[in-house]
């Protein structure tokens, strides 16, 4: 099948949207699905070229559609990108919300008149848009709408007026020093490009589908760094030994569900990890790159298993046998291992949070669309690029380490999942005691107390800022447990590891949630960049606590509603220990904006303050939204739901809740979160 040049067509959002042309989505597309994350990954990689690659046009992706023919209008059956193009619908419609608050500038306006997506047999997702598009960001009156869009739309108001406000703050951050709003609008509709892909008329479309869903896939940024980097080692002393080291060190760290330990041979796991496996053991990159060269057997064989012709030919099967327990004491790796746990970050965009740690002169965004850019800079600038390589391989390995150990992963189960913080610890053979070697995963702090509290923290960070991208909560952290890691703590016959302490790190994870509230999520005058948060004295900047900020609206980032939750938990762990963070992203009025009896509050600033609102999923906040909050109360309860400790708390209130009941419980939040900031 082949389209010719006059099927593909580059169309700005501009034209996308005041275009003649309509599309519909298919019923056989799945409903829309996009997750926070991804929306807010969009916006960010526009608001990030439009900073740094103004002057270029920025290609979103690609639109493959099928001419309806029957069709009087224009009107283009989706085959691909339906995520995409009813995301970009949805921004219009978030952006007319914001022109409706005079937030957008007037020569925005004429490119928010309409939508251009139709649902195939959908009448509630039709619905639903075409009430977002008219009402703004309020949830609908109506309770058979679409979840997900109305999610979305939320998602993209709030992280449209976010930008707002950034580029008009009065302190931006450096790059942003020339930029405004209204250039990221005209960057957004005149230099973001979709490639629109008409399938010739007479494309036979399951056929297509098949071509599309076994498409090859491409060469991987970082494999193609890894290539760059080894160039480097070309010409060191004992180069392919060097050579073999770092692929073996840069692939173990590239599998991001194991722990790194498992990765390597055996003869090298004590070495490099201490004898029972928890430990990490070369404290610079001379001493690494020895203790893998005193196993150099390992880069110069390979245990190839048992031949066939050995099996066949030998007659004493004991001896088979042992041969046999060899090889299963070298490995004893499970190979299901992997499908335990799932990390919180994908490995091209740890690599960026090393290179950050490595040479933390260079400014170095937590973005890994720029991941080849930022290491050929750095590779340039670098006096001796060979040990800028090794160095670099130690640090990831380093870091890897104690990502596993010290940092929260998913972890799976029959039946279950939940978060997990826990170190991998080698047992030995005992004689009368175990007669085989074998590995487990124990919690990293024999204390439950202190493992939970800190997978709550974590857990906290992680939900509030789900993407991939512009961890700087994760960076902290392990910049954190790289300066305090205490390798005078490797000793033998250890049981648990204690290179970290546990009031170190928890004291430390809460005073990085204390900073960004104060510097940036809670600030009303100075809204500080995470650099300036990394690198300055902030005992110098201004700390303002603006309590504007804690109402419907204006809550810049889901950190403080989370950070509420801690600070409740911590006045009452036990009634709350099972708590655990999910990724909840639905602001809910526990007495509503719409209530079904018509009795409003009328009273907007009682309404919408944080007394009156608590952080659920999408899921639970959908079809009880209008509900007023005893029969709220009700459902949870029988439910046995607990998303919110903050929810928990406001039903406590068992006998009514109204304008008196969240002023006082609006007042005892704004208490305790001044108790905790000051």
């Amino acid at each position: 099948m082949q389209t010719n040049n006059q099927d593909i067509k580059n169309l700005t959002i501009k034209e996308l949207f005041t275009g003649s042309d309509k599309y519909l989505i298919p019923i056989y597309q799945r409903n829309y699905e996009w997750e926070d994350k991804q929306i807010i990954q969009l916006i960010e990689d526009i608001k990030d070229y439009y900073i740094e690659e103004e002057d270029k046009q920025y290609y979103i992706g690609t639109l493959v559609v099928n001419r309806r023919l029957e069709s009087k209008e224009p009107l283009y059956e989706t085959i691909d990108g339906q995520q995409r193009l009813t995301t970009f619908n949805l921004l219009i419609c978030a952006l007319k919300a914001l022109a409706m608050e005079n937030k957008i500038p007037e020569s925005v306006n004429d490119f928010l008149s309409k939508t251009i997506i139709h649902f195939e047999s959908r009448p509630i997702s039709e619905k639903t848009i075409e009430f977002v598009f008219n009402n703004g960001s309020d949830k609908p009156n109506f309770t058979d709408f679409n979840d997900n869009i109305i999610a979305g739309n939320r998602v993209l108001y709030n992280q449209l007026k976010q930008l707002e406000e950034q580029f008009s703050s009065i302190r931006k951050e450096v790059s942003w020093k020339s930029k405004t709003f209204e250039g990221f609008l005209n960057y957004l509709f005149h230099k973001v490009i979709i490639v629109r892909v008409q399938v010739p008329l007479d494309t036979d479309l399951n056929h297509y589908f098949e071509i599309m869903n076994s498409r090859g896939e491409q060469l991987e940024k970082h494999e193609i760094l890894k290539s760059r980097m080894m160039k480097e080692l070309n010409n060191c002393s004992n180069a392919k030994v060097i050579r073999r080291q770092f692929n073996m060190i840069w692939e173990a760290c590239s599998q991001m569900d194991t722990y790194v330990q498992l990765l390597f041979p055996k003869e090298l796991r004590m070495k490099l990890f201490g004898d029972r496996w928890f430990q990490f053991v070369p404290e610079s990159s001379e001493q690494m790159f020895q203790l893998m060269d005193s196993s150099s057997s390992v880069f110069k064989t390979e245990n190839e298993g048992i031949s066939f012709s050995d099996i066949v030919n030998t007659k004493d099967l004991s001896v088979l046998t042992k041969k046999i327990e060899q090889l299963q004491d070298e490995n004893i790796i499970n190979e299901s291992d992997s499908k335990q746990y799932q990390p919180i970050i994908n490995f091209e965009n740890f690599l960026l949070h090393t290179l950050k740690l490595t040479n933390p002169d260079f400014s170095v965004s937590l973005d890994d669309k720029r991941l080849l850019s930022f290491f050929k800079i750095t590779l340039e600038k670098a006096k001796d690029k060979e040990q800028f390589v090794k160095e670099f391989a130690y640090q990831l390995l380093k870091n890897k380490f104690l990502l596993d150990q010290y940092v929260i992963k998913r972890k799976y189960l029959v039946g279950e999942d939940f978060w997990s913080l826990e170190v991998l610890k080698f047992y030995p053979k005992v004689e009368n005691v175990r007669d085989k070697e074998s590995y487990n995963y124990v919690n990293l702090y024999s204390d439950k107390n202190k493992n939970d509290e800190l997978i709550l923290l974590l857990s906290m960070f992680h939900v509030s800022i789900p993407t991939q991208v512009y961890k700087y909560w994760l960076f902290e952290a392990l910049k954190f447990l790289n300066e305090v890691y205490s390798f005078h703590a490797n000793k033998k016959g250890l049981e648990n590891p204690e290179n970290v302490h546990f009031e170190n790190y928890a004291d430390f994870l809460r005073s990085v949630a204390i900073k960004f509230l104060k510097y940036r999520f809670l600030n009303g005058e100075q809204e500080l960049s995470y650099d300036e948060l990394l690198y300055d004295n902030l005992e110098e900047k201004n700390e303002s606590f603006n309590l504007d900020l804690l109402s419907y609206g204006q809550i810049r980032n889901n950190l403080v509603f989370n950070y509420i939750d801690y600070l409740l938990w911590q006045i009452n762990k036990e009634e709350y220990k099972e708590f655990e963070f999910s990724f909840r992203s639905s602001v809910e009025h526990y007495y509503p904006q719409n209530p079904i009896s018509g009795d409003r509050i009328e009273d907007d600033s009682v309404l919408n303050c944080i007394g009156n609102l608590c952080l659920i999923s999408h899921s639970n906040n959908s079809k009880l939204s209008n509900y007023l909050p005893m029969s709220k109360r009700e459902h949870y309860t029988k439910s046995q739901s607990k998303d919110s400790i903050k929810q928990m708390e406001m039903m406590k209130f068992d006998k009514s809740w109204s304008v008196d009941e969240i002023k006082v419980h609006n007042q005892s939040i704004v208490e305790l979160l001044k108790q905790s900031l000051l």
